[in-house]
Parts: structure tokens; sequence; C-alpha cells
């Protein structure tokens, strides 16, 4: 852990300041003293996820104090914190049992190898002369103009984009389900109770 230096004291140009017990100091806001504590307890909070308005509630810092004087911690903290959000990802991910796997595994692959596994596809539709089609421009998609091979990748394309879509709306949906349990109630009661009242 690197603990921070304290920035040098400001002296006054003036020769009259400089004339003063404190050789002319230019007074701003009280000077932190660097603490080891202080910056181990700014690194940790960090680490477990607490914003800067909280750690410097709890430190009794300004946010602007933490930043001059406890950036490397923050920073560390921070990278703490990151490291252990994308573990439990993994973790997710690598579980079958895990209701949430495919969702968390899509999530990891599209951000460790986006050209490979990205969420977003774009295809550039041509039109018979080899002009890009741009359907949001007032242009039309009409079949009947297009090579069979256009058409062969438009069905195609908007076949994966639907099965991605209800797999996706499939997922939410089973995601929002709650595991039932179910108990068992035994009745034991006696209906030769219920004919003597009667």
């Amino acid at each position: 852990m690197n603990v921070a230096k304290a920035p040098p004291l400001k002296i006054s140009k003036s020769p009259l300041a400089q004339k003063r017990p404190d050789g002319g100091v230019i007074r701003g806001a009280p000077r932190h003293d660097i603490d080891d504590v202080t910056a181990a307890m700014i690194e940790r909070l960090r680490s477990v996820g607490m914003t800067k308005e909280q750690v410097s509630k709890i430190v009794r810092l300004n946010p602007q104090t933490m930043d001059r004087y406890y950036s490397e911690e923050w920073q560390e903290g921070t990278a703490s914190l990151v490291a252990k959000i994308a573990g439990n990802m993994a973790t997710i991910a690598q579980d079958p049992n895990n209701k949430q796997s495919v969702a968390a595994g899509k999530f990891m692959l599209s951000r460790l190898a986006p050209e490979v596994f990205s969420e977003r596809h774009q295809f550039q539709m041509l039109d018979k002369d080899g002009k890009p089609v741009n359907p949001g421009a007032g242009n039309v998609l009409d079949p009947y103009e297009m090579s069979d091979e256009q058409r062969d990748l438009l069905r195609s394309t908007l076949a994966s984009v639907m099965k991605e879509a209800v797999e996706d709306v499939r997922e939410h949906q089973q995601a929002k389900i709650p595991a039932a349990e179910y108990v068992q109630v035994e009745d034991h009661t006696d209906d030769t109770e219920f004919e003597e009242e009667e």
C-alpha cells in the first residue's frame, strides 16, 4: 500500500508576511496528516462497495481531502471490488444449477470476448446495386428486388434476432418465478366426532 505524500506548504511572497512567526505560511484548510489506519480503512470500505460519500462520513474526511491524499487507496479498493464482482459472476456463470448461470455467462463472454460473443449483431443490407440500405431513412426492403442470397441472409438474420428475443423473454420469465415449496397437510380428525355432534 502506497502512502500519499502531503503537499508542500505554500509560503507567501510578501516580505511582511514572511516576518510572521510562522514564516509567511499561507493558511487554508487545516493540514491533514496522512494516517496509515485511515488509508487502510478507505481501501477496505471501498472494496466492500461503499460510495465516496459513505466512506468520507465514516473516516470523517471530506471527499476532496480523500481525493488529494488517498486516491491510490481508493483506486486499489475499487480494483478489489471489481475483482470480487467479476469472480462472483464467473462462479455463477459456471454453476449449471444456478438459475442465472446463462445470463451471467452471456454477460461475462460478451465482456471478455466481445468480437465473438457480442450481444449486438449488426448487419448491413445492400440493394441490387450494392449500395447500403438504411430502412430508417425511408428506404424500404423489397424482397422482390433482392437476390436469392440477400433474401436468405435477411431471413436468417430475422430468425436469429427473433430467437434471441424469445430466449431473453423466457429467461426473464424464469428468473421471476419463485421456487415453489409444497407442504402436505394431513387431516387427523375423526369423522365420527362430527357425526356425534349433529
